[in-house]
């Protein structure tokens, strides 16, 4: 049993990793697709701690900014597995861009050796707890918009609620109050949305009727007028069901999340946030938090 902690530290590109056992046909060079058998993987944790109870999973979407915290038991391979191959087979852009390519589909090759088997210690039905979330003093509507060129009709800048860095702060948060954020995502990539200071909590997607939002036909937050959700809610799965500072937000999707500005125990902080310059939250992708999805944070007492 291996512990394998993995940070996505790409400037844009979203994994999508399995664990692959690789057969002869696949040597020397591993070129995508690897045709062995996954093996499933245990994650303990996520960005911010611990899972409340492991999850068993056989592939692992990891977007830029994010972390997991994995156990891997290769004692259990299957009969004939010579090496393992963590494969990736995320498009990019994210979810709908190009396919992998063999320079993008193959990330690591774990040579497999035959040595004396070492027991693994029973992993714990539960291995940590999460307090319930408080009750909610304040909801946030936020919306993830390209800015296109006419000419070319490609996107130029890509805002949060159309405002760059540089306007007036609107996230004023008072410390120790507990807050719920719905991101709304016109745009037609995934954005890895990062929250600094705080560990957040993901609670459900929702898919929505972007066009009609757009237009103005409908709305997200006016129940005086026809809704523009478009399915039912979805909550996250339950390897996101810890600790994050960074969720994914789907393209045509509301994302709500829960963010209480004090400690992950919920007593309040050792030090002062109310201090200045303050605090930020963006997309993790670089490009675009270095071209406008950046937007400042301001604690209050």
């Amino acid at each position: 049993m291996y512990r394998m902690r993995l940070l996505n530290a790409a400037n844009a590109r979203v994994f999508n990793l399995k664990w692959v056992c690789a057969v002869r046909g696949d040597y020397p060079n591993f070129v995508p697709p690897i045709t062995g058998e996954a093996i499933s993987v245990i994650q303990i944790g996520t960005d911010g701690g611990y899972l409340v109870r492991p999850v068993r999973r056989t592939e692992v979407l990891l977007a830029p900014g994010e972390r997991v915290d994995l156990l891997v038991d290769f004692s259990e391979l299957p009969s004939g597995c010579k090496d393992v191959i963590v494969t990736n087979d995320a498009r990019a852009p994210y979810p709908a861009g190009e396919p992998v390519t063999a320079q993008t589909g193959v990330v690591m090759r774990i040579n497999i050796l035959k040595k004396k088997r070492i027991p693994s210690p029973p992993i714990p039905r539960k291995i940590s707890w999460m307090p319930k979330v408080p009750a909610v003093n304040k909801e946030r509507y936020h919306t993830l918009m390209e800015v296109m060129d006419r000419a070319t009709n490609l996107p130029i800048r890509v805002t949060i609620d159309e405002k760059s860095f540089m306007d007036p702060v609107t996230e004023i948060p008072k410390q120790g109050d507990t807050e719920a954020w719905y991101i709304i995502n016109l745009t037609a990539d995934a954005h890895p949305m990062h929250l600094h200071l705080v560990q957040h909590r993901p609670a459900w997607r929702r898919p929505f009727d972007a066009d009609a939002y757009r237009a103005g036909r409908c709305s997200i937050t006016d129940d005086s007028k026809p809704s523009c959700y478009s399915g039912e809610r979805k909550l996250v799965g339950h390897y996101e069901r810890g600790w994050k500072d960074t969720t994914l937000a789907y393209p045509g999707e509301v994302l709500k999340l829960y963010a209480t500005f004090k400690r992950q125990d919920l007593q309040p902080w050792e030090f002062n946030p109310t201090t200045g310059p303050g605090y930020v939250w963006h997309c993790h992708i670089l490009d675009h938090e270095d071209n406008d999805m950046m937007r400042p944070l301001i604690v209050t007492r």
